[in-house]
């Protein structure tokens, strides 16, 4: 693996977009190469930085209680359909 192609890798790896194959490829060209283990180092430091202080998503009550209906009105359709088909059947 070359460091151009581990550049890339590196993102992938921490965005969770790496399958087990590449990760080890990723990991035997990190344990060999300083220059990109270090910029494996300074992506995970950041990723983490950036998790650690965006602020936490949060859905108003009002919003919630709006989609809990209309879940329920669609459901209650759906199972409405269901019947109707079992009897027509």
């Amino acid at each position: 693996m070359d460091c151009g192609t581990a550049r890339i890798l590196i993102e992938a790896l921490h965005d969770g977009e790496l399958d087990v194959a590449g990760t080890a490829a990723l990991r035997v060209h990190l344990a060999n190469c300083c220059f990109c283990a270090v910029r494996e180092d300074s992506v995970r430091r950041l990723k983490e930085f950036c998790r650690e202080r965006r602020p936490q998503d949060r859905c108003p009550e009002e919003l919630k209680r709006r989609l809990a209906t209309r879940l329920a009105a669609a459901e209650a359709r759906q199972k409405k359909s269901r019947w109707r088909f079992t009897l027509l059947s």
